[in-house]
């Protein structure tokens, strides 16, 4: 309950307060108009437009080739791969990587069946059958929700490296970790 000389004080203060409050501040601020005009025809943004790639040109990269499924033991441009013990190809991409004038590998391989995304193996040029040097894998924690379809990406994007994504595809995801694992890595 207000009294009667509470009123009395507190009146003159709150309208004070109200009728003050943005009156002050007018003057403070630059003026921003409402709309901006459009500029005149062949301005900077038609011709930032004009810039842009068209949407039918193809991405920059290389993609790899995909793997038959099921395949542990690759020919592929004149090079043998063998995909570690218990699993099979998903896509590689054979190129001289290292500059030594060899042809040298990056592959996807994974176990059959499951949501295991695999891993991505550099195979080191050489005499014979390309050897796996080096292994990529995703961190500990990718989700491997069961009914969940692994998801492997693999692009060459420059002389010695390649885009690499790793993960599953669930309809309906029951845990929050992460799906995917994407790098770039380059030819050691």
């Amino acid at each position: 309950m207000v009294t009667p000389r509470a009123a009395a004080v507190w009146t003159p203060v709150a309208l004070a307060l109200a009728g003050g409050g943005c009156s002050g501040c007018r003057e403070d601020h630059p003026y921003v108009p409402y709309a901006i005009a459009p500029g005149p025809a062949g301005s900077t943004t038609a011709s930032a437009a004009s810039a842009l790639p068209e949407a039918s040109a193809p991405p920059p990269g290389e993609a790899a080739q995909v793997a038959p499924p099921g395949l542990s033991r690759w020919e592929l441009d004149g090079v043998t791969l063998q995909a570690p013990e218990g699993q099979a190809f998903v896509a590689a991409v054979v190129r001289d990587f290292d500059g030594d004038g060899t042809k040298d590998a990056f592959a996807i391989a994974r176990p059959e069946g499951g949501a295991d995304p695999g891993a991505l193996s550099y195979y080191r040029g050489g005499d014979g059958a390309l050897r796996a040097s080096d292994t990529f894998a995703p961190a500990p924690g990718l989700a491997a929700d069961p009914g969940c379809a692994p998801v492997g990406r693999l692009v060459r994007v420059g002389a010695r490296t390649v885009l690499v994504e790793l993960g599953v595809s669930c309809a309906a995801r029951t845990s929050g970790a992460p799906a995917r694992w994407v790098a770039l890595v380059a030819a050691p």
